[in-house]
């Protein structure tokens, strides 16, 4: 069992960009992955969420070019991970999603679980 993930909403709901900033060692391209997010982001209708967030779920849910993995499968597997403190460089982007995601209609959210008893 994991230790729950404590502490990614204690710092202030940053843009995309600086949410960013942590990964930039992990995932060298992110930058350039952010800015296609934003533009795409754009082109969305309006919403109660702001540029930035639906840009954060558009970047989780992007395909990436060449051999690097894209963000959702470093991101899940990181969250799979026994290593809590791994996620730390992961907490920014983590408060900006979960802020968007908190705001979708219940009936878009999938929540996948595995009960182990």
């Amino acid at each position: 069992m994991l230790v729950p993930i404590r502490g990614y909403c204690d710092g202030p709901l940053l843009d995309l960009n600086a949410a960013v900033q942590p990964l930039i060692p992990i995932m060298p391209h992110i930058e350039e992955m952010v800015y296609f997010a934003l533009e795409i982001a754009k082109t969305k209708p309006p919403s109660a969420l702001s540029i930035d967030q639906k840009a954060s779920i558009i970047l989780y849910t992007m395909g990436w070019q060449g051999n690097s993995s894209p963000l959702y499968s470093i991101l899940n597997t990181t969250l799979r991970g026994a290593d809590r403190k791994k996620l730390k460089p992961w907490f920014p982007y983590l408060h900006l999603i979960m802020s968007a995601l908190v705001q979708l209609p219940q009936s878009t959210r999938t929540i996948f679980s595995r009960y182990q008893g």
